[in-house]
């Protein structure tokens, strides 16, 4: 094999030519292809969603990043010498254990920045968001990977081999003293177990973690959403406008159901009576994952008195008799008309 061509082209060629190299990234790509299939398309229920999820959160993106940083296999005689071991990590090369150790430590690592990356760009933290983030941080991981490995020789190019692999894991847990082999399958237990909990937390978090905010908004003169501005004092007849904002963080696409009433009332000593009540609107809409609906509402009044417009959410259809202490959100305005 020709190794002094240079630029992309003589890189894509050697990949052609020699593919078995690329077993490591074939396998990954197609578990990556599986995983997505299952979380995006089916209904999964969460635990299984997080069983699926579990190796995108804690081992592809560390893997990914280790076969850019680490494209040579280590070479050195002794394994346990510092002097090679040393050498060999500068010079981009490391074991099966140290690989598959690295991969579950930096996909650890990568998550609170990955968190970090989806606050301040405002795509939320939905399943689809951070699958999406993270297929991304793993497919440009493993292509950088592939170049470096395609440009060191081919005699010190990191393979995947059963059998290599094996015994050179057998030798970095087995092969020094029973204190440092204790000390090695330790970390490797503890790191196991450490991203375990933390990728089924992620992908599997419990049912406090799914919710619908309901706002009450109205509109200003430069077209923002303000939480002020309510129509509280109407002549009889006249109308007021606001507006209803659902948010949907419920990690899936939801249909909403928005009943607003106008309730006539009397206060005395703190205590709310409802002496009528007429239902001013019904209106029903789906409501994509982390999407906002808003929801244009007029207020109006035919007779004098003191009103209170409550607005009651509700995901699918309503009950039979809406009230507050039935919805699912609810918000309310108070309206004197005179």
């Amino acid at each position: 094999m020709n190794y002094e061509r240079s630029g992309s082209s003589g890189v894509l060629e050697t990949i052609r030519t020699n593919s078995p190299t690329l077993t490591d990234v074939a396998l990954i790509l197609g578990l990556l292809s599986v995983a997505d299939v299952l979380l995006f398309q089916l209904d999964l229920g969460q635990p299984l969603r997080g069983v699926i999820g579990l190796p995108i959160l804690v081992f592809l993106p560390g893997y990914a990043l280790v076969a850019a940083l680490f494209p040579r296999r280590a070479v050195s005689g002794d394994t346990h010498a510092s002097r090679h071991r040393f050498q060999d990590v500068a010079e981009g090369a490391i074991d099966w254990v140290e690989r598959v150790t690295l991969s579950f430590g930096m996909s650890v690592a990568l998550l609170p920045l990955l968190g970090i990356a989806l606050s301040l760009t405002g795509f939320g933290y939905s399943t689809s968001t951070i699958l999406g983030t993270l297929n991304a941080v793993i497919f440009v991981g493993l292509l950088v990977g592939v170049f470096r490995r395609y440009k060191v020789p081919e005699s010190e190019r990191f393979t995947v081999s059963l059998s290599r692999g094996t015994s050179t894991a057998a030798e970095s847990l087995f092969g020094g003293s029973t204190l440092e082999t204790t000390l090695s399958i330790a970390v490797v237990g503890m790191i196991l177990v450490a991203s375990g909990a933390l990728g089924f937390a992620l992908m599997a978090p419990g049912d406090g973690e799914s919710y619908t905010t309901m706002s009450l908004v109205t509109e200003n003169e430069t077209g923002e959403y303000v939480t002020a501005g309510y129509p509280s004092d109407l002549a009889t007849g006249e109308s007021g406008s606001l507006v209803v904002g659902v948010t949907n963080h419920e990690d899936r696409e939801v249909s909403y159901t928005l009943v607003a009433e106008l309730q006539r009332v009397e206060r005395a000593d703190g205590d709310v009576t409802v002496e009528s009540e007429q239902r001013l609107d019904r209106e029903t809409q789906t409501v994509a994952d982390n999407e906002t609906w808003y929801s244009d509402q007029v207020v109006r009044a035919n007779s004098a008195g003191e009103y209170r417009v409550v607005y009651l959410l509700y995901r699918d259809d309503e009950p039979a008799e809406p009230s507050i202490d039935n919805a699912y959100r609810y918000g309310h305005i108070w309206v004197t008309v005179g």
